[in-house]
């Protein structure tokens, strides 16, 4: 009896040993992204923190100036990465941003966060890839000098235009590692979400549940460019009801479109558009100029062959602004892509993610904490 209950407690000894060391393994592989994450998503809103150092950059581009804040790890770079935005009327200047950086700062990545001028009047365009080209070729030479791998990470909308500046060869041989996170492959699709409520296309299509607000962004992004100036107090102040206030009615938007000017109608036409299959052709009948800010910088029409094996994507399965689908379809169109789906992940907020979405994110983490040098 007695060797019976010695066998029993030395196997339940074992057990916790064996559990107590895998712990430990595991606390050191994870335990550092455990605590990087919590601080990139619980991080004190437009603080710098301690150990770290912001400094102003200005740079000269043609009869250009661009500015970025870099964020200096004071116990030195194990890294240098430029963080790109999403969408965002501040800029480098916004809250969050400064409390990411911060983090990233913080485990010991040399931080870049530009101004991107077409990103703070709420639309990515040509000259925000031009600006990410400009900074990466500058920092490119900071990490080479200093040995240090060099990492974009693009948050939502801005993987349009680091995709676009990072698919130039000459400049995706010196990127190391690319983290996306709720970003985009084709602007279409994008559009066509906002406005329809369908991702995906084909047999795979699916009808979501976008967030109401999107397709008043899409008009309150691009109202500015309609011809006459009282079109675009008038598309400006529907895009900002849908915005902050009740949803504009059917009555609201014929009473606005009675106004308007063709070029403004056929937007608002195509911003107010439920039914998929008009969706290609309400952006033909947009002016010229219209059309290319409404569809904004589009990967799916660049050669990424140049990224291949650098893509880490990490997207909420389910995000009511750009759909999963959009990172699967980056995915299939650039081989040796990680991917890394949270459930319960609300495009850029953590939401109600359980469990299953924390790993997935800590492991989404970990991987962009290895590509640093060594200590």
């Amino acid at each position: 009896m007695k060797r019976n209950l010695a066998r029993a407690f030395l196997g339940v000894l074992i057990v916790v040993l064996l559990l107590a060391a895998t712990a430990g393994v595991l606390w050191h592989r994870y335990g550092e992204a455990v605590t990087t994450l919590h601080a990139l998503l619980e991080a004190p809103a437009g603080i710098v923190p301690e150990g770290v150092e912001r400094l102003d950059l200005t740079m000269i581009d043609g009869d250009t100036t661009r500015k970025a804040y870099i964020y200096d790890p004071v116990a030195g770079a194990r890294a240098v990465l430029l963080l790109v935005p999403g969408l965002t009327p501040a800029g480098r200047e916004d809250a969050r941003v400064t409390a990411v950086a911060g983090a990233l700062a913080q485990a010991g990545f040399r931080t870049v966060v530009p101004d991107l001028p077409g990103a703070k009047r709420l639309r990515a365009d040509a000259d925000d890839a031009g600006v990410i080209a400009l900074l990466f070729s500058r920092f490119a030479l900071d990490a080479q000098r200093e040995d240090l791998p060099l990492v974009v990470v693009a948050i939502s909308y801005g993987q349009g235009p680091a995709l676009v500046a990072l698919a130039e060869p000459a400049r995706a041989v010196l990127l190391d590692r690319y983290v996306g996170l709720g970003g985009y492959f084709d602007a279409t699709s994008v559009l066509a979400f906002a406005t329809t409520g369908v991702a995906g296309s084909g047999a795979d299509a699916r009808l979501g549940m976008p967030d109401p607000r999107a397709r008043w962004i899409v008009l309150k992004a691009n109202a500015d460019l309609a011809t006459l100036a009282s079109d675009r107090v008038a598309l400006d102040r529907l895009a900002d009801q849908g915005l902050w206030g009740q949803s504009p009615s059917m009555a609201d938007i014929a009473v606005t479109m009675a106004g308007l000017q063709p070029d403004a109608q056929a937007l608002l036409t195509f911003v107010a558009n439920v039914q998929p299959e008009r969706v290609d052709t309400l952006l033909e009948a947009l002016e010229p100029d219209l059309r290319a800010s409404v569809e904004g910088l589009s990967p799916s029409r660049h050669d990424l062959t140049a990224l291949e094996g650098k893509l880490l994507l990490v997207h909420g399965d389910i995000d009511p602004i750009v759909p999963v689908e959009e990172t699967f379809a980056l995915a299939e169109a650039v081989s040796g892509t990680t991917v890394r789906i949270v459930p319960g992940f609300s495009h850029i907020e953590p939401e109600s993610t359980g469990i299953a979405g924390q790993i997935a994110m800590i492991r989404a983490v970990r991987e962009l904490l290895d590509t640093r040098a060594l200590p």
